[in-house]
């Protein structure tokens, strides 16, 4: 299987999160999946450096174009709401 970048959907006490990840490998019920960024992994959010892989269930996996671009823009819409809580009194 060739690499692929995808969003890894991680579901937390917090929400959910979406980490930019590789496809590296594929099992039939599981992705096995590259980081390039510190990210925790349930469960226990066992904590995965760049470079380190990990197998993930199928259905937590998004297959998008660009996914480093899909994070980008979503960390700015939140930053975007962030910034305008701060306005109100």
């Amino acid at each position: 299987m060739n690499e692929k970048a995808v969003l890894l959907i991680i579901d937390s006490l917090t929400g959910l999160q979406e980490k930019p990840c590789r496809v590296v490998g594929e099992t039939p019920k599981r992705y096995r999946v590259t980081v390039d960024q510190p990210t925790g992994i349930p469960p226990g959010f066992s904590l995965l450096m760049p470079g380190m892989t990990q197998l993930v269930p199928k259905h937590a996996v998004r297959f998008v174009e660009n996914a480093a671009k899909v994070i980008v823009a979503i960390e700015s819409a939140h930053a975007d709401a962030e910034n305008s809580k701060l306005h109100f009194p």
